[in-house]
Order: structure tokens, then sequence, then C-alpha cells
């Protein structure tokens, strides 16, 4: 049920923002400015189709990794405070030592966590020039088939993807050895 309001929240998120995104493109002739006039902004068609569809996932994916662990968070809590009365004890001493220990976790893995944003931000821009490059060949293959750049392109193509497998390894190596450490304070703190 979780994916489904989290597939739905984005959706919903990704149809406001290529509205909006298609309104300012269209407005005072921004798309042939884009494409012709101004070079700051590659692959536009990638940003308006891939990068919001990414960024409207992660948004509906945020809004269920921080309500589940506060709700884990307060069940813990009222769970420890029952016990505590159960056995007569002081309620606040299970609580309180359960939101040290995670708080303690917390600012470990927050500590030691790689820059995931950073990472999958260069791995779009990897992929977009890697789109970027297979559209500039399909619009210049007549060019590049009478003066015989196939191999240059080919190369270029070649040296585009290496690039975006090079990032998509390291992003893998790195959330290995994160998750790993996470998987570990889990287990530890039961």
């Amino acid at each position: 049920m979780i994916r489904f309001l989290e597939s739905k929240l984005s959706l919903a998120f990704r149809t406001r923002l290529v509205r909006h995104s298609y309104r300012l493109y269209f407005k005072n002739q921004n798309f042939y400015r884009v494409s012709n006039l101004d070079g700051r902004i590659e692959n536009a068609d990638h940003r308006l189709t891939e990068d919001i569809s990414v960024f409207a996932s992660s948004v509906a994916h945020l809004y269920s990794s921080l309500t589940k662990p506060c709700f884990d968070l307060m069940l813990i809590g009222l769970a420890l405070m029952r016990s505590s009365r159960k056995m007569k004890a002081n309620i606040l001493t299970g609580p309180a030592l359960s939101v040290g220990v995670i708080a303690l976790t917390a600012h470990i893995l927050r500590v030691v966590s790689p820059k995931f944003g950073q990472l999958v931000s260069e791995e779009a821009n990897r992929y977009g020039y890697l789109r970027h490059i297979h559209s500039r060949i399909i619009t210049n293959a007549e060019e590049i088939a009478f003066y015989g750049g196939h191999k240059v392109e080919m190369q270029q193509l070649r040296q585009a993807y290496n690039r975006l497998v090079n990032q998509m390894n390291n992003i893998f190596s790195q959330k290995l050895w994160f998750i790993m450490l996470e998987q570990f304070f889990m287990k530890q703190r039961r």
C-alpha cells in the first residue's frame, strides 16, 4: 500500500512539474533559445522527461522514508513505556535510552554517508550526455556517413558510455558499504 500511495504521489508531483516546465519552456519561445541560441542547457528533452520523473519519484519516496521511521520511533517508545510501567520501573529510562541509541546511530550514519545526491546527479548528467551523443548521431547521420566520421562518433559514444558505467559502478560500491554499515547498526540495536 505504501508503494501504491508513493506511486500516486509521484505521478501527481510529476504532472504538476511537467505542466509548469512546459509552460516555461514554450513561453517567449524559450524552446528555440535553449536549443539554438544558448548552449548552457544541454539535453533539454532529457531534463523535461527523465529528470523530472526521477525527481518526482525521489520526493514521493522521501515522504514515506521520513514518516515511517518517525512512526516506528513513536511505537517503540510507547512499547518501552508500557514495559517499564509493567515492571514498575522508571517510565522515561527505556525510551530515553532507545532515543539516545537511535540518535547516535543516525549521527554516525549521517557523518559517514556518501553524498548520494551528487553521485546520482552526476550519473544523470552522464546519461543525458550519452543520449545527446545518440541524438546528434541520428540528426547528422547523413553527414557522418558522407564524410566517413563513423569511427570518431563511435569512439565518442563509447567514451560517453564508459563514463556512465564508471559512475554507476562508483555508486554501486558506495551503496554497498553504506548499506552494510547501516544493516550492522540496525542488527546491533535490536
